[in-house]
């Protein structure tokens, strides 16, 4: 496909098949759901999971936008060579969301909202009203936000 210049996923590899084909957009729901990380946690969306996949791939960015029963559900993060990772996050109000940050080597806090909150003895206590919980798995941090309708992660 790349050496036919195309921008399309096709159906086959062929001249006598489609070359913009909906049995082939497998890959356009795999980058959403297994690279920018966008999955429901509930029937219809009703709950979201982001969970970003960049150890496992080697993948330093990605953005996009999830069309769900719920409205759609934008993701943009970016990892740096440090510890950085930036996250923003835009959907419904309505819909909670579960989100797993990655949390890499010199991995020092974690800021929700211009908001410190992990480590815990760095937090305080203190955290946005949009935060429900905090807890760390392993390693990632998994933070649950709720009430807005968009969100900035950060770890440092």
């Amino acid at each position: 496909m790349l050496d036919r210049d195309a921008t399309t996923c096709f159906e086959m590899y062929d001249d006598s098949a489609s070359l913009c084909h909906g049995w082939s957009s497998g890959p356009a729901f795999f980058l959403l759901t297994e690279i920018l990380g966008v999955k429901p946690l509930r029937p219809g969306f009703a709950e979201l999971l982001v969970r970003p996949n960049v150890a496992e791939l080697n993948v330093f960015q990605a953005r996009g936008t999830l069309a769900t029963p719920r409205g759609p559900v934008s993701v943009a993060w970016k990892a740096s060579p440090s510890p950085a990772f930036d996250m923003n996050i835009r959907a419904r109000e309505s819909v909670p969301i579960t989100v797993d940050l990655p949390l890499r080597d010199g991995s020092k806090r974690v800021i929700v909202e211009k908001i410190v909150v992990w480590p815990e003895e760095e937090a305080k206590g203190a955290k946005p009203a949009s935060v429900a919980s905090v807890e760390r798995i392993g390693d990632r941090l998994r933070v649950r936000v709720s009430g807005r309708n968009s969100y900035q992660l950060r770890v440092e």
